[in-house]
């Protein structure tokens, strides 16, 4: 049995993922700009992924007729998730020095990064076997 997060999306669930995505594309890039006036550190996590996950399905709509994007989806799929641990690691490495803030606000923030990059992984591997498929030009 294939794991959940090995098993494409369907038609819908890509789309409405599609759509969800490219809104949290924005509002992450709002929070961002807030985050760089501000000087805070919440959500910054977050923020990030929901922009990479906007780029990503933003990268991927020519899925079903240019064939060739399978090997974009494995890089900014692979990409993303390994940026986004290594800086969740850093951000528990910052907390456990003592440079962190609350460490509830890390866990939320740590979650909804998780979630996304999920989401961006999934949404990658759809687009590798959807295009893989397609049939060579003629």
């Amino acid at each position: 049995m294939i794991p959940p997060i090995f098993k494409p999306y369907t038609e819908a669930q890509y789309a409405r993922r599609e759509v969800w995505c490219s809104v949290l594309m924005l509002v992450g890039m709002t929070w961002l700009a807030t985050l760089a006036v501000s000087g805070w550190r919440v959500g910054l996590m977050t923020a990030l992924a929901a922009v990479f996950a906007g780029a990503a399905f933003g990268c991927y709509r020519t899925r079903k007729t240019e064939r060739g994007v399978w090997m974009l989806a494995l890089l900014v799929g692979g990409g993303v998730v390994a940026f986004l641990a290594f800086a969740a690691a850093m951000r528990v490495l910052d907390m456990r020095a003592g440079r962190g803030g609350d460490p509830l606000w890390l866990a939320v923030d740590v979650a909804g990064m998780t979630v996304l990059a999920t989401i961006t992984a999934r949404a990658s591997w759809t687009v590798v076997v959807q295009n893989r498929a397609l049939p060579p030009p003629s």
